[in-house]
């Protein structure tokens, strides 16, 4: 019997290998930035390695511990399932919040853009927790389907919030740019890096919405989700 791979299991385990590649390089370049940056990215190191392992526990509890049982399916949510979602939900919220401070940075404090793209964050977060809770309290994981209104709501703030902070950090880089050539080669980098990183999360995060809506009664939206996690992750 031929095993299909799938994304949890091998984008989403090479992502968190680029994750810890990021994390040593991390420490290894800037060994003299604050105490409270170095410890933001080892608490994201912590919750990423917390991640991958319920991921892990996720996929081991259904296609090994149960294998060819197709009562697992129809039984509650396995916990590692559940706990998951909080802690991407948790990553995604701390990586956006320090994209927000560039933003805040680089609009000379434009006080109403940052505290919009900071309730996106935060009401995303809250969402995420709430949806949390509603599936530990599911009787059985086919009735996920039930959230899927709460889940839609969740995936669409985060695209919002993604490509707002995109543009914003690409529209504000454009205007610091200046006669000086390195100043503008820097910018230009700067603005490449903003395109690249909110374009592919905001893509993710749009796959995972359309599959969500149009397939709720499968798993192949967790595919997406899962690397969706692991790439918010590369980005700290």
């Amino acid at each position: 019997m031929v095993t299909l791979p799938s994304f949890d299991n091998t984008l989403g385990a090479l992502l968190y290998g680029v994750f810890l590649v990021q994390v040593y390089n991390y420490y290894r370049r800037y060994p003299s930035d604050k105490a409270g940056y170095k410890a933001i990215v080892v608490l994201l190191l912590l919750l990423e390695t917390a991640h991958q392992a319920f991921i892990g526990h996720t996929v081991y509890w259904y296609s090994i511990t149960n294998f060819l049982n197709i009562a697992a399916l129809f039984g509650k949510p396995v916990w590692s399932l559940v706990f998951q979602v909080l802690i991407e939900a948790v990553v995604a919220a701390v990586v956006k919040f320090f994209f927000i401070l560039r933003v805040w940075r680089f609009s000379y404090g434009n006080m109403w853009l940052t505290a919009f793209l900071l309730l996106l964050d935060l009401g995303q977060l809250g969402l995420a927790i709430y949806y949390t809770v509603k599936i530990d309290q599911l009787p059985a994981l086919p009735d996920l389907v039930n959230l899927r209104v709460v889940g839609i709501i969740t995936l669409g703030i985060g695209v919002l919030n993604d490509a707002g902070i995109a543009i914003a950090l690409c529209y504000y880089l454009q205007k610091m740019r200046s006669s000086h050539t390195q100043s503008n080669y820097l910018i230009r980098n700067l603005t490449l890096y903003a395109v690249n990183t909110g374009a592919l999360t905001s893509a993710m995060s749009l796959a995972t919405l359309f599959v969500y809506n149009f397939m709720p009664t499968n798993f192949v939206f967790a595919g997406c989700y899962f690397v969706l996690s692991k790439r918010r992750g590369t980005l700290a």
